[in-house]
């Protein structure tokens, strides 16, 4: 880099001199090349071949000696995972790769000019984990460098090159498309997100991407400004799809993108993917309405409300056949809360009815002029599955009750709407069903759907879900279900996909019941408390109930549920405890967690409508009815139920027995006896002794011989003490 001085603003300096000859000798052989190269495609159309023979510029160049040209090409391959072995020029990934070149040289050698020189030199590099491709490739031709000639014959070229070539990243010696790239996150409601999702360069990730890819070009098939979809790569939640879209520069705003996306869940469904259009909320956007009255034409503007983040939404939307008053406009207004009030009145009761797991309420948002448009929408909590936009449109007619009425509101049947569907293009019921397997183990085979164990398990459940459904509640039950397993507690969670193209409604609570109803013909203990459709789920109690059986022996066969013990004891004890409980309307099931050693303890659950019994009473049950347990050879420790410890029996009554008399004691006694036999003794030894005069006599007091008492003590002084 050179800094500018002052010299340079003088062009007879040194300075300018010299930095002037530099460009010179480093500009002119390339200008003069591509002005030969220009005359020469002028004259050439002129068939002056005389001239073209004498063209010579000052310099070293001319038609005889004119220098190949030099293209430098770089571009982002998307459906390729970058590796530190794509640096390395003689590794297989790199040579593989190095294919690219093939297809370059041969579009410029068809569409551009034959004389493609050998030797083209390829590097690839890193770009957000995709892989950027830099190619150097030399052309002997008279032919001008056409830039965006080059641009576009190369764009227009992607599809034959057996890679996923970002268009957008195409450039030819620095001359790229300007266009605008706009960021969106799309969620996929019903896909499971793998860690294969990760790597760009696995069929997971090849199969998604295009299934994505293919929905949104037929989208924007219509859009001229549009160019492609990139997928920049796929997160859990469920699938999270981070997707960049690009359009001529500053032909579109990315409002415009997440409206026609939100507008376009049937497309997407026909690829087998739900879209959450409530992952693309949150937009305000301002519609232009035309009010006139007499000859005066007002614009007012209306404004959709940002909906709040905690709720997931399905959009509705409808006429009444009733003239539009422009106070409709203002969501304060008297006229605005007595239409709102009216609607929520009569409709919300249908939707909640049909999908009450995490409803919260039908919202209207505005009316618009047309009659009367109604724009609504259907709320759930964000941990609940939302009304898909077919089923808030087919609840709606259904409750029209085959006319235009409902109750007072004059709904025109034609005009109901949820996003991009109407009656005329419903799309199949999508059923997620989930339950639990108590007597299958689950083991790691059946995450890999071409194992064994997960083929015979897959097509056992499929076979039972489809030919229940088709038989209970609709023949057309559409083909490839879907299914996958996981691990929940030692079980087996399945969760499965079906689709059935239906008229009729979703109606998750009679579903629901209709698969607990009928768990028996699957040939599984599923557990019935765990079925959810769509989200919806048994509201129940659980009750942890501890059983233990002194008389049976652990071994470890019970710590497996798929074995021939587990299963047997499991179903024995299950049994007894339903034939307890067969005249209580609100107990559901008992299933075993799991056993246990010390004797056999079973660690089971009762389950039973919610708040409708306690875990006491459950318990007192169970212990009156010992004897049933007994029946089928099962010796109940009802103590350890309960929580009750076990009492010792009391023994026959026995007198006491008398203690034995201490030692110390009859040693005390003896010492007292002879005591007072020596007193006796002691007095005649004294007296005979003279032993009481002697002591006497040792204790007497007398007063000194020389000491005059008459005379005053201490120094003769007398002493008056008062």
């Amino acid at each position: 880099m050179k800094n500018f001085t002052d010299d340079l603003d003088d062009s007879s300096t040194p300075g300018f001199r010299n930095l002037a000859t530099s460009l010179e000798n480093a500009l002119n052989p390339i200008y003069r090349q591509i002005l030969i190269w220009k005359l020469t495609s002028e004259l050439a159309l002129c068939n002056d071949t005389k001239t073209l023979d004498i063209i010579e510029l000052n310099g070293d160049i001319t038609l005889s000696n004119l220098q190949p040209m030099v293209l430098n090409i770089d571009f982002v391959i998307e459906n390729e995972t970058f590796n530190g072995n794509l640096i390395n020029s003689t590794s297989s990934e790199f040579m593989s790769l190095k294919t690219i070149l093939d297809w370059l040289k041969g579009v410029l050698k068809t569409g551009f000019d034959p004389n493609v020189l050998p030797n083209s030199v390829v590097t690839f590099s890193n770009e957000s984990m995709k892989v950027r491709v830099n190619a150097h490739i030399q052309i002997n031709t008279t032919r001008v460098e056409n830039r965006p000639l080059l641009l576009d014959l190369i764009i227009n070229n992607v599809n034959t090159s057996g890679f996923d070539i970002i268009k957008s990243s195409i450039r030819v010696n620095g001359a790229g498309v300007a266009v605008d790239s706009i960021q969106v996150s799309i969620r996929f409601e019903g896909e499971t997100f793998v860690p294969d999702l990760s790597n760009r360069s696995s069929s997971q990730f090849k199969q998604l991407s295009n299934r994505v890819t293919e929905a949104m070009n037929v989208i924007f098939a219509n859009n001229s400004n549009f160019t492609e979809v990139i997928i920049n790569g796929f997160r859990a939640g469920s699938v999270i799809a981070e997707v960049t879209t690009i359009f001529k520069e500053g032909t579109t705003i990315k409002a415009n993108v997440v409206d026609t996306l939100t507008n376009s869940v049937a497309t997407f469904g026909n690829r087998d993917l739900t879209l959450d259009t409530n992952f693309l909320n949150g937009i305000t956007t301002t519609a232009a309405v035309n009010v006139t009255q007499a000859t005066t034409v007002a614009t007012i503007p209306t404004t959709r409300a940002v909906p709040p983040l905690d709720v997931r939404r399905t959009p509705l939307r409808f006429s009444l056949n009733q003239t539009f008053v422009p106070a409709l406009n203002e969501p304060s207004s008297a006229e605005f809360q007595s239409l709102k009030l009216r609607i929520v009145n009569q409709l919300q009761g249908a939707f909640s009815r049909r999908a009450p797991a995490g409803f919260q309420n039908l919202e209207v948002n505005n009316f618009r002029e047309g009659s009367v448009i109604a724009s609504c929408s259907v709320n759930y909590n964000l941990d609940a599955v939302p009304l898909s936009p077919s089923e808030a449109v087919k609840i709606l007619d259904s409750e029209l009750q085959n006319s235009t009425n409902l109750g007072n509101l004059r709904i025109i049947r034609d005009s109901i709407q949820s996003g991009d569907i109407t009656l005329n293009n419903l799309q199949p019921i999508d059923l997620k069903i989930s339950f639990l397997i108590e007597n299958e183990m689950f083991t790691a085979s059946l995450t890999n759907n071409a194992s064994s164990e997960f083929m015979q398990l897959r097509n056992a459940v499929v076979t039972w879900l489809e030919t229940l459904l088709k038989s209970r509640f609709d023949p057309n039950v559409l083909p490839n279900s879907r299914v996958n397993f996981s691990d929940k507690a030692a079980k087996v969670l399945v969760n499965a996909r079906v689709r059935i193209n239906t008229t009729r409604l979703e109606d998750r609570p009679m579903l629901r019941n209709l698969i607990a109803n009928n768990v028996s013909t699957s040939n599984f203990d599923i557990i019935k408390s765990s079925i959810e459709v769509n989200g919806d789920r048994f509201t129940v109690d659980n009750f942890q109930l501890p059983f233990r059986f002194p008389d049976l022996t652990f071994t470890s066969s019970l710590t497996n549920r798929s074995s021939p013990r587990f299963r047997g004891l499991n179903a024995n004890i299950t049994n007894v405890v339903n034939g307890i409980f067969a005249n209580d309307r609100d107990f559901i099931e008992l299933f075993i967690n799991e056993f246990r050693s010390g004797s056999v303890i079973s660690q089971a659950v009762g389950v039973f409508n919610s708040g409708t019994t306690e875990r006491s009473s459950v318990i007192t049950t169970l212990a009156r009815n010992e004897a049933a347990f007994s029946r089928a050879n099962l010796a109940l420790d009802t103590n350890f139920l309960t929580g009750t410890p076990p009492s010792t029996p009391a023994g026959p009554s026995r007198p006491t027995p008398p203690k034995p008399f201490p030692g110390f004691a009859i040693a005390i006694i003896v010492l007292g006896i002879l005591a007072i036999i020596a007193i006796p003794f002691l007095v005649v030894l004294f007296v005979k002794t003279g032993y009481c005069s002697k002591v006497a006599n040792a204790f007497k007091l007398e007063t000194p011989d020389d000491v005059d008492m008459k005379r005053p003590m201490f120094g003769g002084k007398s002493y008056n003490f008062q």
